[in-house]
């Protein structure tokens, strides 16, 4: 919603359209902010996820000490490893965000090169 409405929030908050913004930024590096913040997107989601089940594991958990074993269901083993594997990707992605938005920018120049050479 906010990139489709991005020129009605910007008209709203800058009032003097007649200022021009020089950025020198490649897009390299603007590739590699939204490689990073959507990383960083998915360890915030991911970290509420474990830290739920880890909760409920330790003081919600209805059986007893014996059978606690339980718990851990196919489908609760299942959201556990899908939360851990998220907080995972996300670290590694933001590790690596420069190598995989060179990959990226190097995938769409050659797009664009093979979309151009068929016109």
């Amino acid at each position: 919603l906010l990139l489709s409405k991005s020129q009605f929030i910007t008209s709203k908050i800058i009032q003097n359209t007649e200022d021009k913004i020089d950025l020198n930024i490649s897009k390299i590096d603007l590739i590699e902010l939204a490689v990073i913040i959507i990383a960083g997107l998915l360890i915030i989601n991911s970290i509420p996820e474990i830290l739920n089940k880890l909760i409920h594991y330790i003081y919600f958990n209805p059986y007893d000490k014996i059978e606690k074993d339980r718990f851990w269901t196919s489908d609760s083993k299942a959201d556990i490893f899908y939360s851990i594997s998220k907080l995972a990707v996300g670290l590694l992605t933001i590790t690596r965000g420069r190598q995989i938005s060179k990959l990226l920018t190097k995938l769409g120049e050659e797009s664009d090169l093979a979309e151009n050479e068929n016109k």
